[in-house]
């Protein structure tokens, strides 16, 4: 398990997907929620708080992975994941190019979820 507080940015397009995860966990004694963002553009201003980012890549403003080389020009150890739908079609090459870390399904439970997050930097 990761040893202290772990803060994340989601970014989604889905405004009640955001407020759902969020609330998750806002729930959690080692979590802290330092965004929750629609687009790119409101991402940008948030990313040097983050340790954990979870990110949808269809964004309304581009493509949610062009937020990951800026998030780690400000905390190189921060973490990626994924948030992703049964119904999308992953690609593992291009996830590994971008060196994310790993997929959160948003049909994941809660558990699932949280221990993504908690899990150690190669773990």
């Amino acid at each position: 398990m990761y040893s202290g507080m772990i803060r994340i940015l989601v970014v989604d397009r889905h405004l009640s997907f955001r407020q759902a995860l969020v609330s998750l966990l806002d729930k959690q004694p080692d979590l802290e929620v330092v965004g929750s963002e629609g687009s790119l553009a409101e991402a940008l201003t948030s990313l040097e708080d983050a340790d954990v980012l979870l990110l949808h890549r269809g964004l309304p403003d581009g493509d949610g992975f062009e937020l990951i080389t800026p998030l780690r020009a400000v905390n190189p150890n921060a973490r990626v994941f994924m948030i992703s739908s049964a119904a999308e079609t992953i690609d593992p090459r291009e996830l590994s190019e971008a060196k994310v870390n790993g997929v959160i399904d948003k049909f994941d439970t809660p558990d699932g979820v949280l221990a993504a997050i908690r899990e150690p930097v190669g773990g």
